[in-house]
């Protein structure tokens, strides 16, 4: 049987969301972070009006946005949003005009973030080949900073120019699911040694160590404070367009990144 029905607070909160929220005010979180996925208009006035309603809504929760983005070209208008643990205990328990906000097409959790890697590689039986002088990137990696003098990835890496500044607040001993994706890449399995590629890879780093974890090594996670699809459309951008496009020659990007809320979810995202 069909719900033939309009669209409401049931579409607009869906499981995930409310997982999320109950995990993060367990946790005793003061603020929670979390995404407004809003309806996206091809008319300029109706997207600004989205935004005005949207800010005013969220400022009676007293929450505030972080950032705000929109993408025409894949009908894509999101905001990461703060707000108050107390406010969100209202959005969970259906009390609260926001759920009902017409301009809001989903709420989703924060962010993607990726499962520690085992750090214990062994090089045994590795054949490592230098690159060719003109092996121009055709792979890039967007994923965690990798260790760029590890020995399988000494001399392999081309690192993009515009590193987010995250290296100084990036040790060696957090950068794992860079480490490990980048040498899969480059080397295949390691415990059934292939020739490595000669072309050098690509890295743009998406993730960092989150700094308010108290686990060592710190997860590697999205940036708390950047919408993940917006940065993710700022990375590939950097690979073709502008005057200096960094690796115009990729033609595949790899992107090993799940999100731990929704697993085996079936709906792609924007």
């Amino acid at each position: 049987m069909s719900d033939i029905r309009h669209w409401n607070e049931q579409d607009r909160a869906e499981e995930d969301i409310k997982k999320y929220w109950k995990e993060e005010l367990e946790n005793k979180s003061d603020a929670i972070f979390f995404e407004i996925e809003a309806w996206c208009f091809q008319s300029d006035q109706k997207n600004n009006d989205t935004k005005k309603e949207l800010v005013k809504l969220i400022a009676q929760h007293e929450g505030k946005i972080i950032q705000d983005t929109l993408i025409k070209e894949i009908a894509y208008y999101g905001f990461l949003v703060e707000m108050p643990a107390s406010r969100v205990i209202e959005l969970l328990d259906g009390d609260s005009v926001l759920l009902k906000a017409e301009q809001i097409m989903y709420f989703r959790p924060r962010g993607q973030c990726a499962v520690p890697a085992d750090d214990g590689t062994s090089f045994a039986g590795i054949n490592i080949l230098k690159p060719s002088s003109n092996g121009h990137p055709i792979i890039a990696l967007l994923d965690g900073l990798p260790q760029q003098n590890h020995p399988l990835l000494s001399d392999r890496l081309q690192m993009s120019k515009d590193t987010h500044d995250w290296e100084e607040e990036y040790p060696a001993k957090e950068r794992q699911h860079g480490t490990a994706t980048a040498s899969l890449i480059l080397h295949g399995d390691l415990t059934d040694p292939e020739v490595p590629l000669k072309h050098r890879l690509y890295v743009q780093p998406v993730m960092r160590p989150n700094p308010q974890s108290f686990k060592q090594p710190k997860p590697e996670e999205i940036p708390q404070d950047r919408l993940l699809l917006d940065l993710m459309h700022q990375s590939v951008n950097c690979l073709f367009e502008g005057e200096r496009p960094e690796a115009p020659t990729v033609k595949v990007i790899n992107l090993s990144l799940g999100d731990a809320r929704r697993l085996f979810c079936g709906k792609l995202s924007p």
